[in-house]
């Protein structure tokens, strides 16, 4: 992981407020990032890990789609073991910062209860 911001749903989820995120300890929060691809696992193959956003390969930087965070595998934490199908390649003209805030802060913005 490269970026994870902290977002009050990441407090929240803590703190036990939200009743579907109460994974097993310990457990690594962390809902949302920006990371680089160090290893694909071995059963990657061409068709796993070519996307209509672009090609995952080790090196790359990408972002996590939603994934068994409430498990206790957030993002914050150095490395992070997650499914090709949940990840999305970043663009080189977008930064590291902008691409990590993608999916929980425009989510947030827009709510309006």
């Amino acid at each position: 992981m490269i970026y994870r911001p902290t977002n009050p749903s990441d407090i929240f989820c803590c703190q036990g407020i939200y009743g579907g995120f109460r994974p097993k300890l310990p457990a690594t929060p962390g809902l949302e990032g920006v990371g680089i691809i160090t290893k694909l696992g071995p059963k990657s193959t061409s068709r796993t890990t070519h996307t209509a956003s672009g090609q995952l390969k080790e090196g790359r930087r990408v972002v996590g789609v939603p994934w068994p965070s409430a498990e206790g595998e957030g993002t914050w934490q150095q490395d992070v073991n997650v499914p090709l199908e949940h990840l999305i390649p970043v663009r080189d003209e977008v930064s590291s910062e902008d691409a990590a805030q993608y999916l929980i802060n425009p989510v947030t913005h827009t709510y309006e209860g």
